[in-house]
């Protein structure tokens, strides 16, 4: 019979060694973001990057007293899906008691990646004023729809 305390040593020695054990079964070294290379003379393969969202998007500009403002904005249609070059176009109403900044930021997503954005600043909307607002963008990935965020405050 094990004395009840060298179970629990004994266990915690057994699960270590497992855990030892499987992380050395992969055999694969990571060298990069997208090469991999096997040890022993293996060849290197590049990793499918097709739902890993691109290095160069838009970075939206962060207002100062900052407030969600998506309804305020009303997008024309539907945003395009396809490769290429994106436009959108909508209307910013402003509900804010007195002229502030927006920007609106569209995110073209693929799951939870996003694969294109576009984002504008519009300056010193008066309230209860309509402004128009165009935002383009050339889509070089697949996604399945989009996003809107949309943000008041000041510059």
């Amino acid at each position: 019979m094990v004395a009840p305390n060298k179970i629990g040593t004994t266990a915690a020695v057994v699960g270590a060694t497992a855990a030892l054990v499987l992380t050395g079964c992969s055999g694969a070294t990571r060298t990069t973001a997208t090469t991999t290379t096997f040890p022993n003379g293996g060849a290197a393969s590049k990793i499918n990057d097709a739902g890993i969202s691109p290095k160069d998007l838009a970075t939206p500009v962060v207002l100062k007293n900052l407030e969600g403002a998506r309804k305020d904005f009303t997008m024309d249609g539907n945003c395009d899906t396809k490769l290429g070059d994106q436009k959108v176009t909508g209307t910013i109403k402003s509900s804010a008691k007195e002229a502030r900044d927006y920007v609106v930021t569209i995110n073209w997503v693929h799951g939870s990646d996003v694969m294109g954005r576009a984002t504008k600043l519009v300056e010193a909307v008066e309230p209860g004023k309509e402004t128009k607002v165009e935002l383009t963008t050339k889509l070089t990935k697949a996604a399945d729809g989009c996003t809107i965020n949309v943000t008041r405050g000041t510059k």
